[in-house]
């Protein structure tokens, strides 16, 4: 709680008020915690003071003390993404950087800039952190599904009939590692047996033997004899 006034005498009559309202309410103070006639004083993590409500600079004193860019790499932390529309910074640390740059060649918001309004953007900035991060998980999940459609788009699914004939992609584990570069990149044939689903088929070797698990179509390709 925090009882707030312009002068002494109005502040001993809002004490007053406040006193009553706990009695009647039969609540009662720490003294432990309890402040009276300070200036300033902090209340649940923000600074109060004459000018009003202000961000504490415990909070924001990460960002006070962040050193510019010196490289290409730290440069790109400022630097919008197109995933999420948002900086690495300004996920992290809830408000926008100013870099170097702007402060040799000014721009609207560094020529503008009022120290209580700024105090004030913090503030709301460091509220609001949250949503903006859900925002950014929005956007970059839109973005995932837009380019997973435009690499699909391309994409030619490949069919095979049952009695099929198809090469089978060689593996390592299906390989003689002393073949080295010679080793051959495709086996088979084998026979189509059955399709399993999703571009997944089912092979049975010449012989009539089953080949275990199935086998996913990007893996398989057809032969021609």
């Amino acid at each position: 709680m925090v009882v707030k006034s312009k002068n002494a005498e109005n502040h001993l009559k809002y004490l007053e008020v406040a006193f009553d309202i706990l009695d009647k309410c039969n609540m009662k103070l720490n003294p432990a915690k309890c402040v009276f006639g300070v200036k300033a004083g902090k209340f649940l993590g923000y600074l109060v003071t004459k000018r009003g409500i202000e961000a504490s600079p415990e909070q924001i004193q990460a960002i006070l003390n962040l050193k510019s860019p010196t490289n290409v790499k730290e440069a790109k932390r400022t630097t919008p993404k197109n995933a999420t529309g948002q900086t690495l910074f300004s996920l992290v640390f809830g408000a926008e950087a100013v870099i170097l740059t702007e402060m040799v060649y000014p721009t609207a918001r560094t020529s503008i800039l009022d120290p209580q309004r700024n105090d004030e953007n913090l503030l709301h900035d460091l509220d609001t952190v949250e949503e903006l991060r859900d925002q950014a998980r929005f956007r970059m999940a839109a973005y995932q599904q837009k380019m997973a459609g435009a690499y699909n788009k391309n994409i030619r699914i490949r069919r095979f009939e049952v009695g099929d004939l198809v090469f089978r992609k060689a593996f390592q584990n299906t390989t003689n590692s002393a073949d080295g570069k010679l080793a051959l990149k495709w086996e088979g044939p084998y026979l189509i047996e059955a399709e399993a689903g999703k571009g997944a088929y089912r092979l049975m070797n010449m012989e009539g033997d089953t080949i275990p698990r199935t086998w996913n179509a990007i893996h398989l390709k057809n032969y021609f004899c």
